[in-house]
């Protein structure tokens, strides 16, 4: 079968769920299809099934391949594990020494905002196929094999297919990296202990052993929710995070690290969590850390809730949870906190897009929190009179006014995000969920003005500005397509010509059938991704009280009360 005839064989089968999913995976791996068959295909069970050994040739002229891995590392993991100047140095003198399938699994990320290679694949879809064919003919072999390169190749191919929509396939191949990762034991600290003769060489090749772990964790906690477990138990955890760029470009041993709250090392050294001088990798793993209790706690009350509207998160746990996220916040270097003259900053440093994946999440950490109870607030609104409202109600207000704080903040973020970015420089789809949220967000207070009056008036201006954002981010991430349609679906009865300060483009009224909005829609990113449970999370909470809306746009107190 043909490279071409098969993309549209994928196209044709589907979203990769039930024996759709099948059929798809048995295309890549060239396994028989059986899809009648109860039970599910088992690679294992084909022994003799031949594969390919592909190398260089089947690659890209030299010179697109290392633009290919540059696009990674600028527009993706900007914090990661590759080393960059050991890397580039062994592709240029040695390129036999690196790894064919760790190539194609970077390029199947990268391809897509990479000029030349999307120029040579007609598209950035096309080129992502490309390489995660070509990856998945050689993923027989490399699962069975436990080393770094195998398990950053299959991480990679994990946020590739996330990328394209294929939860399962994704899950599967980050299963497998996870699994590889703990047969090399690199969630134990003294797998990374170093004599003190080392040289500078093998110190850069343990901190990149130790940022493959963190990578794999960080994911993990971003996917966390209530049906999806997280892989390594933090009692368990005892690999303290990863040190500062420089040490790492560098190959100098730092003086100290810090280590994540929960893992045996914070647990025997508090003060670990929060160290004043721990690097910006380290509180971005701490933040995405805190997304993941956020999400756990939040997706379980969400499958719970049913017909339900309001939240059942119980007061001790908002309580808890939101006084860490507070003293967190307290406790993270100025340097880290939000401001455009730090964006500016580590913009100049190639990391600004590591730097917003941090301040962004920790936002949405807040707002998600906070947005479970938006059904209380709205009742509490809505009563006719002050009499009338239960004694538990005098919070509402100060959680409105968090909500939609963090709200603004965001969209100061995204503000700047677009203002500072290059016109060249690919972006994770994070920061098209979050453009998205704030979006979802605005649309909902231009709707219920009652539920925080202060911010009310800006509200229409934000949704104005985060569809406009929308419209030039979405081609590039097919999900994220979803998100766009879904907001411009939400907001169809907003005046977008109206808006004096931000010309907005006039844009038709999106039908499902020109994307299909699936609940619990699966999202990806990369330093840090959306993923199903923060997408679901969020969707579960926003538009579900919708339903309740009267002609006017307001919610109907009295179908709420009978809910």
């Amino acid at each position: 079968m043909s490279l071409s005839s098969r993309q549209s064989s994928e196209r044709e089968v589907g979203s990769g769920t039930g024996d759709e999913g099948i059929e798809r995976t048995g295309l890549r791996l060239g396994l028989p299809i059986d899809t009648s068959a109860s039970t599910p295909v088992s690679m294992t069970s084909q022994p003799n099934i031949p594969f390919t050994r592909l190398g260089w040739e089947a690659l890209p002229p030299y010179e697109e391949v290392v633009e290919g891995i540059q696009t990674l590392t600028t527009s993706y993991f900007q914090l990661g594990f590759l080393p960059k100047a050991l890397f580039f140095e062994s592709l240029k003198k040695d390129r036999d020494s690196i790894s064919v399938f760790l190539i194609f699994s970077i390029l199947s990320v990268s391809a897509r905002f990479t000029p030349c290679l999307v120029r040579r694949y007609h598209g950035g879809r096309n080129a992502t196929h490309a390489f995660l064919d070509r990856a998945t003919c050689l993923v027989q072999e490399q699962m069975f094999t436990p080393s770094l390169e195998s398990i950053q190749a299959f991480f990679l191919m994990s946020i590739a297919e996330w990328g394209n929509g294929d939860k399962h396939r994704s899950l599967v191949y980050m299963g497998i990296a996870v699994r590889l990762a703990g047969i090399l034991r690199l969630h134990r600290e003294e797998t990374h202990k170093l004599p003190g003769t080392a040289t500078r060489e093998q110190i850069v090749h343990s901190e990149v052993a130790r940022r493959t772990f963190w990578m794999l964790e960080t994911f993990e906690n971003l996917h966390s929710g209530s049906d999806s477990p997280i892989a390594f138990s933090y009692s368990d955890i005892t690999v303290l995070l990863p040190c500062h760029e420089h040490d790492f470009t560098f190959g100098i041993q730092p003086a100290g690290r810090a280590a994540l709250a929960g893992t045996h090392p914070a647990a025997r050294n508090p003060r670990l969590t929060c160290l004043p001088n721990r690097s910006l990798f380290a509180v971005l793993l701490q933040t995405h850390s805190f997304w993941g209790k956020v999400a756990r706690l939040v997706s379980a009350d969400a499958a719970s809730a049913g017909a339900r509207a309001e939240s059942r998160i119980s007061a001790s746990d908002y309580t808890k949870l939101s006084q860490d996220l507070v003293e967190f916040e307290a406790s993270v270097p100025p340097q880290y906190c939000w401001s455009v003259w730090n964006l500016r900053g580590f913009k100049v440093e190639g990391l600004d897009l590591a730097y917003l994946s941090a301040v962004m999440v920790l936002g949405l950490s807040n707002i998600i929190l906070r947005r479970s109870y938006l059904q209380d607030i709205l009742s509490n609104r809505n009563y006719e009179s002050p009499a009338e409202r239960p004694d538990t109600t005098e919070a509402w207000p100060t959680v409105a006014d968090q909500l939609f704080n963090n709200m603004l903040k965001l969209h100061e973020q995204i503000t700047a995000f677009f203002e500072y970015r290059s016109a060249d420089q690919g972006y994770p789809a994070l920061i098209v969920f979050c453009v998205y949220v704030c979006g979802s967000l605005a649309n909902h207070l231009r709707l219920q003005p009652q539920v925080c009056p202060r911010l009310a008036p800006q509200a229409i201006q934000i949704l104005h500005v985060s569809i406009k954002g929308l419209s030039e981010l979405q081609s590039a991430w097919p999900l994220a397509r979803r998100w766009y349609v879904a907001l411009c679906k939400a907001s169809e009865r907003a005046s977008l010509e109206e808006d004096p300060d931000e010309p907005v483009p006039r844009m038709h009224s999106p039908l499902v059938s020109d994307v299909e909005i699936v609940p619990g829609l699966d999202v990806q990113f990369n330093d840090p991704f959306p993923t199903d449970s923060m997408f679901e999370v969020f969707e579960t909470y926003l538009w579900s009280d919708m339903f309740n809306m009267d002609e006017a746009g307001l919610l109907d107190i009295r179908t709420w009360r009978n809910t």
